[in-house]
């Protein structure tokens, strides 16, 4: 470049090249120099990578390179207690991590009316469970203001005892709902019915 820089005592301050291979010099104190160098540059090895599915290619090039494709030995999942693991990694057939071992756990309490004699009568039991779930009586400190609840089709819904002197035809369906008939009022004012929720 010795042809465009003066031979004064300046300093180049910058120096940028465009698209169109101008290259400008910024000199203190002096006007900008532009140089063109497109005639000093050799284009004709201009060449696009591209990547089709795991096929690296170069334009110009017949040689590909064939990239690795994941198929779960790059990185291991070891099945835990109560913990399943399926698939191996790859997007045909991913990771599935399932718990293995049910959530199992019995709904809140509530009230059941048999000061009468009545045949067919319902209570939802997760609309029942969602209310007392959704509203605590009380919480403690620095946790959620509502517990954590399934819909009431992620549930399986199990009567495990009824008192068969007050109740009889007893039955739940896939959202929670029972249905019973009360036979004949508790003689000590007290009766049971358990039920347990579990996790699908």
């Amino acid at each position: 470049l010795s042809g465009y820089v003066s031979t004064d005592d300046q300093n180049l301050t910058s120096a940028t090249i465009d698209a169109g291979n101008i290259l400008t010099i910024a000199i203190e104190n002096g006007d900008p120099v532009t140089v063109d160098l497109s005639a000093y540059l050799d284009n004709t090895d201009v060449q696009d990578l591209t990547i089709t599915g795991n096929i690296l290619s170069l334009t110009g090039d017949a040689t590909n390179v064939t990239l690795p494709t994941a198929d779960g030995t790059e990185t291991v999942v070891t099945a835990g207690t109560n913990i399943s693991v399926t698939g191996d990694g790859s997007s045909a057939t991913p990771y599935v991590i399932a718990n293995t071992r049910p959530d199992i756990f019995y709904p809140p309490s509530i009230a059941v009316d048999v000061s009468t004699t009545g045949t067919a009568r319902t209570i939802d039991l997760h609309a029942e469970y969602l209310a007392q779930y959704g509203s605590p009586s009380v919480v403690s400190a620095g946790a959620p203001a509502a517990i954590p609840t399934y819909t009431n089709n992620e549930l399986y819904y199990y009567v495990t005892y009824f008192d068969p002197n007050v109740f009889a035809n007893v039955s739940v369906d896939n959202v929670g709902v029972m249905t019973y008939d009360v036979i004949a009022s508790p003689t000590d004012y007290n009766t049971l019915i358990n039920v347990v929720f579990v996790a699908q």
